[in-house]
């Protein structure tokens, strides 16, 4: 079997790494269709009109958590 290009196991690697994260914060976060709902509850809860809170889970590492986000939401 050939071996993933890195961007592909980069990517697996950030989603787990985004549940793994947002279980530990409360958040039901199993790749599930519940778990969009989960996602979506986040973004009210840490990111309120937008904008990150200060001192919040969106407050550092933006880019990547974003990026996490994103992946944990298509999976």
């Amino acid at each position: 079997m050939a071996e993933q290009p890195h961007i592909v196991s980069d990517a697996l690697g950030a989603s787990e790494w985004m549940a793994k994260a947002l279980s530990s914060s409360g958040y039901k976060a199993d790749f599930s269709l519940e778990s969009l709902h989960e996602i979506d509850r986040f973004f009210d809860e840490q990111a309120p009109a937008g904008k990150a809170r200060p001192r919040g889970l969106l407050s550092e590492q933006l880019g990547q958590r974003i990026f996490g986000l994103a992946l944990t939401s298509a999976r």
